[in-house]
This record gives C-alpha cells, sequence and structure tokens, in this order.
C-alpha cells in the first residue's frame, strides 16, 4: 500500500551555498561481447540437452525469479517452445521467496513488469504460495512451491552473480533458486533464519536434497557482463550443476562492472531495485564506508548516498532506497512498505532499515546531504552521479575525482564540465536517458 508522505520542513543551516558543483559525465570502456540472440543460444542448448527425451504430456515447471535479466521474456519463451517440441506441457512459476509482498498476485505482477505474461510466452503463469516441506537439514525445513513439486520436470532457470550479503562458492544463482526462490514465503523465511553467514554451507546441501528429491530436467544459466548484456547462457545437466556453478559464479564477478576508484563521498543514484539487485544497488560495487562484509571485494565507499527513483521493475519495493542516507518525498511515497518491510523481515533484517531522511525535492535532499558533509564545500567534494549499480559505462564526477580519474586506461570525458539542472518544482533533470553529450546539465 502507498502512502502520500506529508512535506518536510527541516532548517539547513547554509542552504543558499549548498548546490552541487559543475560535473563532467565520463565514459568507461568495457568489452562489448553480449550475445546479439540469447534466446537462441538458450534454445540451441536446451534443445541438444534434451534430444534424446521424448516428454509427452509432461507438466514442467520453468522457474522466473525477480532479478533483471534481459530479454527474459523471449529467452522464457525459447524454454516454452523447445519443451513443447519435445511433447510437454510447460509453465511459468514465480521463484522469488517473499517479493511480491508475498502473494500469488503480487509475484504474478513481478513478473508481468518483466513481460512475463501467459500471451507473451505463449504458456501459463502459474503464481501460488503454496509449499510442501520435503526434508530437513538439521532443523531447518526445506520446502519447495507445491505446483513444481508436483510437476513431472523442472528447468531451475537463474541468473549467476555475486550476492549481496554473503560470498561463497555458491551465490545467487541455481543452488539458490532451488532454496530460497522456489521455497517461497516460508521457504525464504526458514533459509534466511540461518542468517547469511551460513549460506555458503547450506545452499550446496539444500541443492543436493532438491535434486534427489525433484525432477529436475536441467538447469539453465545466465550471466551478464559489465554492460548488463547477456554474454554467457549454459544448460546444465542435474549431474553437472554442482560443480559447474561455482565455475559460472567466477565468470560473473569477473565481468561485474566498477566504478575504478576506491572512495567516493557523496554517491547519487538515478533509480535503485531488485532487478537491479538483491539490495535494490549491488554493494559489491558501491558499499558505505565501514561495512565490513565487502571489505576485501573492491567496492567503492562512500560516505553519503541520495537515492533520485525506484526502478519501474521494482514493484514499489523500497530495497536500496531504505540504504539511502536521503531521499525526496516523491520517492519515499513510491515506496510500498508494507512489501518492503515484509522482504526484510523475511531476510532476517531489522526495521532499523526504515525511512530514510526525505525533502520535498531532490534539491533540498541534495543540500542536506552535502550540509552533512560540511566543513568541506561543496566543489571540494568527491561526487559520483550514476543511473545504477549495474550500468557504469557512463558516469558523472566531480572535479576531484575527475582529477584523480585523468590519465586512467578505458575512461575519457565525455563533454565538459557543467551545472547540473533543476526543473521548476527542485526535480534533478536526469541524464541517462540520453547521450551523455546531451545531458542535463548547462
Amino acid at each position: 500500500m502507498l502512502y502520500q508522505y506529508p512535506p518536510t520542513h527541516l532548517q539547513i543551516p547554509f542552504a543558499a551555498d549548498l548546490s552541487l558543483p559543475p560535473l563532467i559525465p565520463m565514459r568507461q570502456t568495457f568489452s562489448r561481447d553480449g550475445l546479439p540472440c540469447p534466446e537462441e543460444a538458450v534454445r540451441s542448448q536446451l534443445s541438444d540437452l534434451l534430444s534424446h527425451r521424448r516428454l509427452d504430456g509432461q507438466r514442467i515447471a520453468i522457474t522466473v525469479g525477480s532479478r533483471g535479466i534481459p530479454r527474459l521474456q523471449k529467452l522464457v519463451r525459447a524454454m516454452g517452445e523447445v519443451l513443447r517440441g519435445r511433447g510437454a506441457e510447460p509453465f511459468v512459476v514465480p521463484c522469488m521467496g517473499s517479493h511480491g509482498g508475498a502473494s500469488a498476485e503480487g509475484q504474478a505482477e513481478v513478473l508481468a513488469g518483466f513481460g512475463v505474461t501467459e500471451e507473451a510466452v505463449n504458456m501459463p503463469v502459474r503464481s501460488s504460495m503454496d509449499t510442501v516441506a520435503y526434508a530437513q537439514i538439521g532443523d531447518l525445513t526445506l520446502y519447495c512451491d507445491r505446483l513444481a513439486a508436483q510437476a513431472d520436470g523442472i528447468v531451475v532457470c537463474n541468473k549467476v552473480r555475486p550476492h549481496t550479503m554473503f560470498h561463497g562458492a555458491y551465490e545467487s544463482g541455481l543452488a539458490k533458486m532451488m532454496a530460497v526462490g522456489l521455497g517461497k514465503h516460508q521457504g525464504a523465511a526458514a533459509f534466511h533464519a540461518l542468517g547469511f553467514r551460513r549460506f555458503p554451507e547450506f545452499l550446496p546441501q539444500a541443492e543436493a536434497r532438491f535434486l534427489a528429491r525433484f525432477p529436475v530436467l536441467c538447469g539453465v544459466a545466465v550471466l551478464q557482463n559489465e554492460w548488463d548484456e547477456i554474454f554467457h547462457v549454459e544448460a546444465l545437466p542435474p549431474e553437472t550443476m554442482a560443480q559447474r556453478e561455482p565455475e559460472l559464479l567466477q565468470m560473473a564477478r569477473a565481468r561485474m562492472a566498477r566504478f575504478p576508484l576506491p572512495e567516493v563521498d557523496l554517491l547519487i543514484l538515478d533509480q535503485v531495485g531488485k532487478n537491479i539487485s538483491g539490495s535494490g544497488f549491488d554493494p559489491n560495487i558501491f558499499a558505505r564506508s565501514g561495512d565490513p562484509l565487502h571489505q576485501d571485494h573492491a567496492a567503492t565507499r562512500f560516505q553519503r548516498l541520495y537515492v533520485r527513483t525506484l526502478s519501474k521493475e521494482s514493484g514499489h519495493m523500497g530495497t536500496g532506497a531504505f540504504f539511502s542516507d536521503f531521499l525526496s518525498r516523491q520517492t519515499v511515497s513510491d515506496v510500498d512498505w508494507s512489501a518492503t518491510w515484509t522482504n526484510c523481515v523475511t531476510c532476517g533484517l531489522s526495521a532499523a532499515r526504515g525511512i530514510p531522511i526525505y525533502l520535498n525535492s531532490d534539491r533540498e535532499a541534495l543540500q542536506a546531504a552535502l550540509q552533512t558533509l560540511s566543513p568541506r564545500r561543496p566543489e571540494e567534494l568527491r561526487i559520483l552521479w550514476a543511473k545504477n549499480s549495474l550500468e557504469l559505462s557512463c558516469f558523472h564526477v566531480s572535479r576531484p575525482l575527475y582529477e584523480a580519474l585523468r590519465g586512467m586506461a578505458g575512461i575519457e570525458p565525455a563533454g565538459e564540465f557543467q551545472l547540473p539542472r533543476f526543473d521548476g518544482e527542485g526535480g534533478l533533470c536526469s541524464v541517462y536517458e540520453r547521450d551523455p553529450e546531451q545531458s542535463g546539465v548547462e
């Protein structure tokens, strides 16, 4: 449920002297090796893997989660076409733990936001929160979506990527989809009750139990590069999934886009959302100063974070927004806090993940952020403005960061220093809907 938050009336000392300094657009070059048609790669690999099997009349569940995957609709449709070609009756199962407000309708809406509807993928989307308990690991009960558990086969599809809250041989990927995503709200709550530090220990055990109990046809792993393009897909038989996934994770880790400096004072992100990262933005890329978890993972540290908007695909989930220091009134009013807190409680996060300081506009919120970084003047601060934590081929920086970046291989200016623009209501004009040379600065 959304709530229109009332205006605020903060007294900001020296507000007239607090404004963003001139910023300069920069380009960062990465390898451009995205697959031109990843759905064809999935179609080919899945066809080869199932070439000697007939699936006449068999009901096959395809897992689809809430992480943003480019061309997801086409990938899912291609998997369904291959399965129907073998005589199967495929259907989509939303697999996202407690996301979508932990409701069947909400999870179907999340998939629809990615374009995964019955009409678009040409097969049923069957969303339910009903689960079956199928195994125990000590005190941990493992759950599986009832519709998937009753199917004749399961295709486990997911993005493989480093997780935001723990590190190990298995992170976000196929094992986690089986242990948490398919577990729906009950399974996610049970697994998260362990605490993130125990995920590396329990994920491979849960995967082994799942593969022993259910008829998994295969896994489909999707890897994305620095441009947020799919550069690798792999259809895996169940007997190789446990061995292969850690290798794929290392491939994915090596291809994460990064900002090439270790520290910034003020980080401005145009958008956060569950489609971008489980934490709204990826702390493997941007982490708060003093965060011990990502100390050894080359994240850029920030002192203050301002989040401008939620992504459309987030479905009003405020994950990422509540990690910020400041928000605008418009953004805090765009958060469905019931759905957000449901996800927090399921993941074992406390109520301290609450509403940040919000002000009436981008301009006022940025003034407050700059005030908290005083006594340094705005032009002395290391300021980074990026679209999100995935897309770092283009970003804007203040002069201190520009001086540190000058001469680095693969990075070059894409324009001149200019003042950021604000509209008549104090909204910061976006610079990432157009080419950086045609950006919202003046």
